[in-house]
């Protein structure tokens, strides 16, 4: 998945970088591209949410499998999250105990959403990792010899990384009980 990554971060530094020089013309070419695909999502999106609301509102969700299916746009993972934490709030065999789905998405989902698709990098001083979007950015924020000199933006300590993983081992083991349960392997 890192390769994957590196894919991206290298797509989107030579648009970056080269889309400068292109010609007047080819400006043109590639803002026509964009403009034909947002009119089209545009399009798709609006058709999709007023069909959506008006099966809502008329009978409620009569398949959850095709409410799961929506879009991000229409049903975002915090949303996911949201109906997910007041179903275990239904069932009183099941409790989030050591962290919250709250704390999840707002530390765990956030750390991951920062740093999904990012170049990271361990600093000089193996005190902070270091995240880029593109080479522009690897460029401007090299690595200083002094850690405290680190600019406290673009960076997450080491500290806070593992103290980031710790959460996500503890979520981990909150979830496998939710999964349990689904199988039959607990009450």
């Amino acid at each position: 998945m890192d390769q994957t990554s590196e894919n991206d971060f290298t797509v989107k530094s030579y648009i970056m970088e080269k889309f400068e020089t292109l010609t007047p013309e080819q400006k043109n070419e590639i803002t026509h591209i964009l403009i034909e695909y947002i009119q089209q999502k545009k399009d798709d999106f609006s058709v999709k949410v007023e069909e959506t609301l008006e099966k809502l509102k008329q009978g409620g969700i009569k398949n959850i499998n095709k409410v799961l299916d929506l879009s991000s746009e229409l049903f975002p993972i915090r949303l996911k999250y949201e109906i997910f934490e007041r179903m275990i709030e239904f069932d009183n065999t099941l409790a989030f105990s050591k962290i919250t789905i709250e704390q999840y998405l707002s530390e765990i989902v956030k750390a991951r959403n920062k740093l999904a698709h990012k170049k990271l990098d361990v600093c000089k001083m193996q005190k902070n990792i270091l995240y880029y979007d593109t080479m522009k950015q690897l460029k401007a924020r090299k690595c200083p010899n002094d850690c405290a000199l680190h600019d406290n933006t673009y960076k997450i300590s080491i500290d806070e990384w593992q103290e980031l993983r710790k959460k996500i081992h503890i979520f981990g083991i909150e979830i496998d009980n939710v999964q349990k349960k689904l199988m039959g392997l607990t009450k």
